[in-house]
């Protein structure tokens, strides 16, 4: 006979010794989010998440450029489109205290981590929903020239919860003056 406590865990049966054990349940992945910037209303604790991201253009050269002024006047700016710090949120159900997950950055060409990291969930509670922030380090020094695609995946007990795929690839050359978005 087996008991279930409280919901928190879940039966499993082992082919090779014939026993059936208890594990923890899996966390249900809700979000997985790669973006430029998150931030935390205070107030409320809610999350702002800008310039979600599946896609990295990579500039060459220099990162400024020279532009012109309202005024007339050259200033110098800085290029748009280089690789720097991105984060990334997460939102899980299910998750129970003392849960870990992994979060990994592979390379799909040939299924090479490049970076991993591990998330620790702390008096949490499986009818609440967990969200965890990260910050990934600038990631531009891990690519050669060309097209890169990449997988951002979240782990659980070596079971992929959920994906986001991202694609590093060279920006165009800037050709005359098409900094300028708004059509001027």
């Amino acid at each position: 006979m087996l008991i279930l406590l409280g919901g928190f865990l879940a039966p499993r049966w082992c082919p090779k010794t014939k026993w059936i054990f208890c594990t923890s349940m899996k966390p249900v992945l809700q979000a997985l989010l790669l973006a430029e910037h998150v931030y935390e209303d205070k107030r409320t604790g809610g999350k702002i998440i800008c310039g979600t991201v599946n896609k990295l253009l990579r500039t060459k050269g220099s990162p400024f450029e020279t532009s012109s002024a309202p005024d007339g006047k050259r200033v110098k700016t800085v290029r748009g489109g280089g690789i720097g710090c991105l984060y990334v949120y997460l939102s899980l159900t299910e998750v129970h205290d003392g849960t870990e997950l992994s979060l990994q950055l592979v390379d799909t060409v040939d299924n090479h981590v490049l970076m991993h990291t591990g998330i620790n969930f702390e008096k949490a509670h499986p009818l609440d929903t967990a969200e965890a922030v990260l910050t990934l380090p600038p990631v531009s020094f891990l690519f050669a020239d060309g097209r890169h695609n990449l997988s951002l995946d979240v782990v659980w007990n070596g079971e992929i919860l959920g994906t986001h795929r991202l694609v590093v690839e060279d920006a165009p050359e800037p050709q005359g003056d098409e900094h300028d978005t708004d059509g001027n």
